[in-house]
C-alpha cells in the first residue's frame, strides 16, 4: 500500500517550540490565559440567557446595594440578585465582568454567579492557539480523565497517562533540565487524577525508559528525530488498578493513514496539566488530526501549551480508550502554530515488550 493522501515529508530542520515541562524555577505563569478556560458547567436555568433588567451600576457585585437593606447606592429593586437572590442574570451581568479575569465559581475567583462573566470565562479568540481556546475543566474522578496525571520532575512537571497498572506514557524531552541540554533530571512521582487538593492516586517513579537515539539537544534544533519524543516510566505501585488506564493503539502507520483518509481521526480528545492551570486537568474534546508525516508524527488542532508535553490524544474503543498519540511540540505557521504529536505506532512495540516485563 502506497503512502496515503495525508502523508507528507518534513523538512530536515525547521523552527519550532516544544511543549516543555512547566518549570518551577523561574516559571512565568501565563496569567492572561487562565480567564480563557471554559468550565464544563453552564449557568442553571434559562434566566442566564435573558438580558438583565438591573439599572444599578453596582448590581451583581456580591454586595446588596438597595436602600434600607444594603448600602443604599442603588434604587430600590435594582440589585435583586445581591439583595434577594432573585431576578434574571444575563451573560456578563456581573459587576466584575469584562475585567480580563474570570470571576465565575469553579473556573475563576468566584466573585460572580455562574454564567455572568462569560466574556472572561468562556472560550474566545486567544493568541496562544490557532483560533479559540477550547479547553475545559473535567472531572478527574471519572474515566478516562482519572488515568491522566501530572508527572513531577526535579524542576517542574509534564503530563502523562497510565497505559498499564505500573506504566505511564509521556514525552522523552520531559527528562532533561533545559530545552537544548542533554543533562538528565529525574522523574519523581506521578499523580493520577489531580484536581487541586484532590487526587485519585499517586506513586513514586522507579524507572525511566527513553528510546535509543533520542538526543534532547538535537531534538530542540531539528525535526529529524521528532518521532523519538516518547518515553515510559515504571511506577512503584500499580495505581492504574485504582485510576484506570488506557491502551496504546496497535495500528500501523498504514492503518493510521487509512483512518485519516476515511475521516476517522476527526474527533480526538486531549487532556493535560497546562502551565496556566497546573493543578487542574484541562481537556479539548473534539479536536482532529490535520496532517500525517512519514516519521510517525502528525499535526492536530488540540489546544495545548507548556506543561501539556506527554499528554495523550485518544479515542474511545470498546469499553475503554486507546492512545493514538502524545503531545510533543508546536511549529509556527504564519500568525498561528501547528501542534505536533508522536503517533502511537512509534512506541507500540516498546509498550508491548514492557508489558511482558513489568507485572
Amino acid at each position: 500500500m502506497g503512502p496515503a493522501r495525508g502523508w507528507a515529508g518534513k523538512a530536515e530542520a525547521r523552527p519550532r517550540r516544544r511543549f516543555d515541562a512547566a518549570r518551577r524555577a523561574g516559571l512565568v505563569v501565563v496569567a492572561w490565559l487562565a480567564p480563557f478556560l471554559a468550565s464544563p458547567a453552564s449557568a442553571q436555568g434559562a434566566s442566564a440567557a435573558l438580558e438583565s433588567r438591573e439599572v444599578c451600576p453596582y448590581a451583581v457585585d456580591g454586595e446588596c446595594d438597595e436602600p434600607g437593606i444594603g448600602t443604599g447606592v442603588c434604587p430600590a429593586g435594582s440589585d435583586a440578585w445581591d439583595c434577594r437572590r432573585q431576578g434574571p442574570l444575563a451573560a456578563n451581568a456581573c459587576y466584575h465582568a469584562r475585567d480580563g479575569q474570570c470571576d465565575e465559581p469553579g473556573t475563576g475567583t468566584g466573585l460572580c454567579p455562574p454564567g455572568t462573566d462569560t466574556k472572561d470565562c468562556r472560550g474566545r479568540p486567544s493568541p496562544a492557539f490557532s483560533g479559540r481556546d477550547d479547553r475545559v475543566f473535567v472531572d478527574t474522578l471519572r474515566a478516562p480523565w482519572s488515568s491522566i496525571g501530572r508527572l513531577e520532575t526535579e524542576t517542574g512537571h509534564c503530563s502523562g497517562v497510565l497505559v498499564a497498572p505500573h506504566i505511564v506514557l509521556t514525552a522523552a524531552h520531559c527528562f532533561f533540565d533545559e530545552e537544548n541540554s542533554n543533562v538528565r533530571e529525574r522523574a519523581l512521582v506521578f499523580v493520577a487524577g489531580l484536581d487541586g487538593p484532590r487526587e485519585v492516586a499517586r506513586s513514586a517513579v522507579v524507572r525511566e525508559i527513553l528510546p535509543d537515539g533520542f538526543d534532547n539537544a538535537r531534538h530542540a534544533e531539528t525535526s529529524a528525530i521528532d518521532g523519538l519524543d516518547w518515553a515510559f516510566v515504571v511506577l512503584a505501585d500499580p495505581i492504574g488498578d485504582i485510576a484506570g488506564f488506557m491502551r496504546v493503539d496497535p495500528g500501523s502507520a498504514q492503518d493510521l493513514a487509512r483512518r485519516f483518509d476515511e475521516g476517522l481521526l476527526a474527533a480526538l480528545s486531549q487532556a493535560g496539566y497546562s502551565a496556566d492551570s497546573q493543578s487542574r486537568l484541562t481537556a479539548h474534546e473534539g479536536c482532529a488530526v490535520l496532517r500525517l508525516f512519514e516519521d510517525g508524527t502528525f499535526f492536530h488542532d488540540c489546544d495545548a501549551i507548556d506543561g501539556d508535553s506527554g499528554s495523550p490524544l485518544f479515542v474511545p474503543e470498546g469499553d475503554g480508550f486507546v492512545v493514538v498519540g502524545i503531545m510533543s511540540a508546536s511549529y509556527p505557521d504564519g500568525d498561528g502554530q501547528n501542534e505536533m504529536a508522536v503517533s502511537a505506532h512509534r512506541f507500540y512495540d516498546a509498550w508491548r515488550d514492557l508489558l511482558k516485563e513489568v507485572r
